[in-house]
């Protein structure tokens, strides 16, 4: 048999490498809703590590890594092909640029050896890559996080009061790297690994510690709605009537429960609330029933369109309103015309709007005894940041409005769901969900989903109903909070670091 550059085995040896690819892309797949089979995630990176090990170039190193993430986003993201298939690849290919990256970085660790540390380093480099990757302007999309696969994990998921989403992640990806020096290097690495159980289960005492000692007071009594809406009628004017009807009715029954707040989803109203009469048929169910309302509905202006949420209050008067300020690219608006315009005809074809951005960190107030909130709108709330900083502006809970209906009966709602459940943890403060199609419900401060609209059967999805539950809005001042990006930005600038050293050592 031929050998290759490194001496590493080239023809079916390197088949094989682009199979273990592949395998480790699906694996992870299996760690995210809707299997869950969330131990995986610990384990689910095993295969690439082995495939970069036997990687003969940098080319090849990238082609591994870029193999594995395509595969993971093309499974995990294969909800969109309910919008569009070129958009589903279009987007797993801008993600997994970063794994291609990680393949890059992983083959020139190993060439450096120890000098890098890479059992410290590439877990590092992991978290700094899901920072940009997630954080970056316009086109940052922190969908499926490692970190996110831990949230059925309530005791490790609790560190990201800590270190965030991205810290959890660091940890997962640490547990894939000792698993597989033991795999690899047998007894030699066993302290290691004890060391790492060590760590975990520190975690897990951390985890076990803030579950038990959750604050329970004080509680204010909250209602979502899900009118469950197909969103094929959502905008069709023959059906506003009836759509209005439905969440006029959701609303007047809500009512009974004597809630202290009710909440409609992203865009339940038909049409623009501050310049259409029936909104005066809102505002008067309002005055009726004596409870504040928020709304999610287009807002339109002189100089365009904004997604927004009013507040009004129980005499049915606009207190405040939220415009949304993170766009879905080339789903709310598309970026950069002079560059993409040549796809703006296609992607309106699509249903996708031409919103302007919202400007201000609007922080909601139902009176001076009562608890503050903001509005994560859409899929705001997978952005860390967002959250963090509404929080930081003075919100005491968050409520995510949104409308997962575009992607049919799919994975994407309990994806979703898994984001809100970090921003819950990460804050410590509850947040409130209402999804036209679910999945509607109560997260507490340590990420437990305490209560979801549901039928009898227990299905959470594509069913219509509303669900009342006293909320706490009692805020915990986690480390995350105070801190923010600090983790992710110490591992990027610790690689960055690493880098510049390399570059001089090698010269």
């Amino acid at each position: 048999m031929s050998r290759g550059v490194r001496g590493h085995p080239t023809g079916a040896h390197e088949a094989r490498s682009y199979i273990l690819a592949i395998f480790s892309g699906f694996l992870l797949t299996l760690a995210f809703p809707r299997w869950n089979l969330w131990p995986l995630a610990w384990a689910a990176l095993i295969p690439l590590f082995h495939a970069l090990e036997k990687a003969r170039s940098r080319k090849q190193a990238f082609i591994f890594g870029f193999t594995a993430g395509f595969v993971f986003f093309l499974l995990s993201l294969s909800w969109l092909r309910h919008v569009t298939v070129f958009g589903l690849f279009f987007v797993a290919a801008m993600q997994t640029a970063y794994w291609g990256v990680f393949g890059l970085v992983s083959f020139e660790t190993q060439r450096a050896g120890k000098r890098l540390a890479p059992a410290i380093l590439l877990p590092a480099v992991w978290v700094a890559l899901e920072f940009i990757r997630s954080e970056i302007p316009v086109w940052g999309f922190g969908w499926n996080l490692l970190g996110y696969s831990q949230a059925p994990n309530l005791w490790i998921a609790q560190l990201a009061s800590l270190i965030g989403a991205y810290g959890v992640g660091f940890l997962v990806f640490l547990g894939n790297a000792v698993l597989y020096s033991v795999i690899r290097r047998g007894k030699s690495e066993l302290r290691t690994a004890f060391l790492f159980l060590l760590l975990i289960g520190a975690g897990l005492l951390f985890g076990w510690s803030r579950m038990v000692s959750a604050a329970g007071e004080p509680r204010f009594r909250v209602t979502v709605l899900q009118g469950n809406i197909p969103q094929l009628l959502k905008w069709d004017p023959a059906y506003r009537e009836q759509i209005l009807k439905i969440y006029l009715n959701l609303t007047e029954l809500a009512g009974y429960d004597r809630p202290q707040l009710i909440v409609w989803p992203e865009a339940a109203y038909p049409g623009f609330f501050n310049r259409e009469l029936e909104a005066g048929r809102v505002r008067a169910l309002v005055r009726k029933i004596e409870t504040p309302l928020l709304v999610g509905s287009p807002h339109q202006e002189d100089d365009g369109f904004f997604n927004s949420a009013y507040l009004l209050d129980r005499s049915g008067d606009t207190l405040q309103r939220y415009d949304k300020i993170r766009l879905v690219p080339f789903g709310e608006y598309v970026p950069w015309k002079p560059v993409f315009g040549f796809l703006e005809r296609y992607a309106y074809s699509l249903g996708v709007g031409d919103f302007n951005a919202g400007r201000e960190w609007t922080v909601f107030g139902l009176g001076e005894s009562g608890p503050k909130f903001s509005v994560l709108v859409c899929f705001e709330d997978i952005f860390p940041g967002v959250a963090r900083k509404f929080v930081g502006q003075g919100a005491d809970f968050l409520t995510v409005i949104t409308n997962d209906a575009w992607f049919g009966r799919s994975s994407a709602p309990y994806q979703h769901l898994q984001a809100s459940i970090f921003r819950a943890i990460e804050n410590g403060v509850s947040v409130v969900r209402a999804a036209n199609s679910g999945v509607s419900g109560f997260i507490t401060p340590e990420g437990r989903v305490a209560e979801r609209v549901k039928n009898q059967e227990g299905k959470d999805t594509f069913v219509m109903g509303g669900m009342t539950y006293p909320v706490v809005w009692a805020k915990e001042k986690t480390f995350y909070r105070r801190g923010g990006w600090i983790f992710p930005v110490v591992c990027l600038a610790g690689v960055l670091v690493a880098g510049i050293f390399q570059r001089k050592e090698s010269r």
